[in-house]
């Protein structure tokens, strides 16, 4: 499991491990929310999540029983 700092989110404490390059996305992401774009969010993130969720859509009809 790697461990990341949490006085310094941008030194990691395993940068061999396979969440490596995630983890400083999402550090990024959440410095762009928090610090410099709050209601006009354009990141690398938001792209990779748009991707994901335009191939998992399901549609669901009326009177279709869905649980």
């Amino acid at each position: 499991m790697m461990r990341v700092d949490r006085e310094n989110p941008n030194k990691y404490f395993d940068e061999s491990d396979a969440s490596y390059e995630a983890r400083k996305i999402w550090y990024a992401f959440k410095d762009a929310v928090l610090y410099k774009d709050r209601f006009f969010v354009k990141h690398q993130l938001l792209e990779i999540l748009s991707k994901y969720v335009s191939e998992n859509i399901v549609e669901i009809h009326s009177k279709q029983i869905f649980f």
